[in-house]
């Protein structure tokens, strides 16, 4: 049943889409975070800097300013508007991570509680701000016989008493993403994983028997599965399990939307017998949404009808981003997007503006990231990741963040560049 989405208490599922940079959104302003800092855009105002209320500070002119209020390493995707803040999970030292929570003007920082990278701690962890619980997902890795087997986990620490429950684990020898994405009081916990934990497998040494390890992998199954839990319940209840599709293996390849309905992509080669090529054999993108049964049911394929293959880029607000790119070793190109909603209709299929790249000159840069991206079905954000490539004889390679706007409209995407910053190291001129 549907379950309406409260903006002051919710996890926002665009965020969990996350790669390398943020976006909040409030009535008011846009928070955006990238390269270590938290910067705004005014909506009322249109005016864009650092979060920092310190007029004399010199924000990220200065290598791991800890003495501007808007420097705030992070872990993504924890960046998040809640019950009137924002809020994140951090780095106070290299030992340890903690819960900060901040006024939307910058003041009045706070860490509220932290935790050692320790015994239950150890391993990776996203963070999910949803309903006085902060959730996690894990990977955690054991080393034994010299071989690396993965755990992948999910659970919660209370907001009220700070005090981690662990809710559920599952076991991999090949390394897991498990995301959790929400729909009202209802987390869902989405991972691919085969199953193989310490002592479950004899498995080949590479080193001594490559034919024998090679053979090993290309025999293990995995499986996917999704789990729905929610404070009612004593442990995760699972409501899709395939060992078939090999879908859940990435962070930003699953959704669900208020209504409970959960979706996934899948690629897979034109040809499954040939090797990748672009124009030969590309990879085409199917999308599948869990039935009533529990099955997979295909709900599209990312080819429109001139035959252009469009690559699944994020699921995100309600919406699937997906472009036509020519991939390159070092620089990508973009030659069209395609948004969709999850009930089939496109908002727009076309060029992408990128106006904002005209004061980008010279020979040694090109785009390297648009993989953060955030959508509903009024507007689309980017932050867009430019690199030079050895800047300087004295300096390597840098990198450029632009944040971008386009309102989605009848007329086509109208561009709005909201902020730009650059990594400290970076001495060209824009």
């Amino acid at each position: 049943a549907r379950q309406a989405f409260d903006p002051y208490t919710d996890y926002d599922n665009r965020y969990a889409a996350l790669i390398r940079n943020a976006i909040v959104e409030t009535g008011d302003a846009y928070y955006l975070y990238a390269n270590g800092y938290i910067m705004y855009y005014d909506r009322i105002a249109e005016e864009s800097g650092f979060l920092c209320p310190r007029p004399e500070c010199e924000h990220d002119e200065v290598f791991d300013n800890m003495g501007c209020s808007a420097y705030a390493p992070m872990i993504l995707p924890s960046f998040t508007f809640y019950e009137g803040r924002l809020w994140w999970v951090g780095y106070p030292d290299l030992r340890h991570f903690g819960i900060y929570r901040m006024e939307l003007d910058g003041t009045n920082r706070e860490l509220l509680h932290t935790y050692e990278f320790a015994g239950q701690f150890q391993g990776m962890y996203l963070w999910y701000f949803h309903r006085g619980r902060l959730y996690w997902s894990s990977i955690k890795q054991e080393v034994t016989d010299g071989m690396a087997f993965n755990t992948a986990g999910f659970g919660y620490i209370g907001l009220d008493d700070f005090e981690p429950h662990v809710l559920c684990e599952r076991y991999s020898y090949f390394t897991p993403q498990p995301t959790i994405r929400f729909a009202g009081d209802n987390a869902y916990f989405f991972v691919g994983y085969d199953g193989i934990g310490p002592g479950g497998a004899e498995i080949p040494d590479y080193d001594t028997d490559p034919e024998g390890y090679l053979a090993w992998r290309d025999s293990v199954r995995s499986k996917d599965e999704i789990l729905r839990w929610d404070p009612s319940m004593d442990e995760p209840e699972t409501v899709y399990l395939n060992d078939e599709m090999h879908c859940l293996q990435t962070f930003t390849n699953a959704y669900v939307t208020q209504d409970g309905e959960l979706f996934f992509g899948k690629s897979e080669l034109e040809d499954p017998d040939r090797e990748w090529d672009q124009d030969e054999n590309p990879y085409i993108w199917h999308i599948f949404r869990v039935g009533a049964d529990g099955k997979p049911e295909h709900f599209m394929e990312l080819t429109d009808e001139d035959g252009r293959h469009y690559s699944m880029i994020a699921m995100t607000g309600g919406v699937i981003v997906a472009m036509d790119v020519i991939w390159g070793s070092r620089v990508d190109e973009i030659r069209g997007i395609w948004l969709v909603t999850f009930e089939g209709e496109t908002l727009y299929r076309g060029e992408l503006p990128m106006q904002y790249r005209e004061k980008y000159t010279g020979e040694r840069h090109g785009l390297s990231s648009f993989y953060s991206c955030w959508a509903t079905r009024d507007e689309l954000l980017f932050c867009f990741e430019e690199r030079y490539y050895k800047a300087s004889e004295t300096h390597g390679d840098s990198t450029y963040y632009d944040f971008i706007k386009y309102e989605i409209t009848p007329d086509g995407l109208v561009e709005i560049p909201l902020a730009e910053c650059r990594d400290h190291y970076a001495d060209e001129g824009w």
